[in-house]
């Protein structure tokens, strides 16, 4: 899976940390190493991999449409 940059917003942001992670934590486990990857329901995908404090953490991530990137929303 390629992904050029994560899509923020509004929503997504105070969501994230709702669930007890940052944007820093999530950016760590898609542009480092993750342990696991795996297509989900409703287009998304997972990656799960260690955060920096040693949790394991998922992602769930939907591709942005009509992109040139390739833009990944995060949805966790």
């Amino acid at each position: 899976m390629k992904i050029d940059d994560l899509d923020w917003d509004d929503w997504n942001l105070p969501h994230v940390r709702k669930h007890g992670y940052s944007p820093a934590d999530a950016g760590h486990i898609c542009f480092g190493e993750h342990v696991y990857y795996t297509a989900s329901y409703k287009n998304r995908d997972v990656i799960l991999g260690p955060a920096r404090d040693g949790r394991m953490l998922a992602v769930i991530l939907g591709r942005v449409p009509n992109q040139t990137i390739d833009l990944y929303y995060v949805s966790v």
